[in-house]
């Protein structure tokens, strides 16, 4: 895939390999999300059906190519599996960027999300990011995102 922006391929640290996600990806974080105990912090049902996994993965791609930044997929380096996706974005209508985290339960309590987060903080722009614009009931983050030096905001009901 031709990149129209300016991001590095890949970003390393001691466990993990961040990179740009690929269509070639679909098979593993499809596998990854049909977890309910994953699903359930992200979305619900809805990414149990491969259609919408689809879409997700499209729309991680795209938000690459719309901000510049995005999330990133992750690698184990040992062994190459798919870790997880962590990384910042900033949907529409929302109040802030975000970096968030989704890993396969297999990598849960090894500290890899903030392993990743914080690569993805120094790679440069988001270096004070909001962490969460969710409802904190569907965040199992709250350590992690204040040890990254995160914040919460909360949306009021319109």
């Amino acid at each position: 895939m031709r990149q129209s922006f300016l991001v590095p391929e890949t970003l390393e640290t001691e466990r993990l390999r961040l990179r740009l996600p690929r269509a070639e990806d679909f098979p593993a974080y499809a596998d990854m999300l049909a977890d309910p105990e994953v699903n359930r912090f992200i979305g619900g049902a809805e990414l149990t059906d491969r259609a919408e996994v689809y879409r997700a993965l499209g729309w991680l791609i795209g938000h690459w190519h719309l901000r510049g930044y995005g999330p990133w997929l992750v690698e184990d380096r040992a062994s190459g599996a798919l870790v997880g996706r962590v990384g910042g974005f900033y949907p529409l209508e929302w109040p802030a960027m975000e970096i968030a985290w989704t890993l396969g339960r297999a990598w849960w309590g090894q500290g890899l999300a903030q392993e990743a987060a914080r690569a993805d903080q120094r790679r440069g722009a988001r270096q004070r990011a909001v962490a969460a614009t969710r409802p904190q009931a569907r965040l199992p983050r709250g350590r992690a995102s204040r040890d990254l030096g995160h914040r919460l905001h909360r949306l009021r009901a319109s």
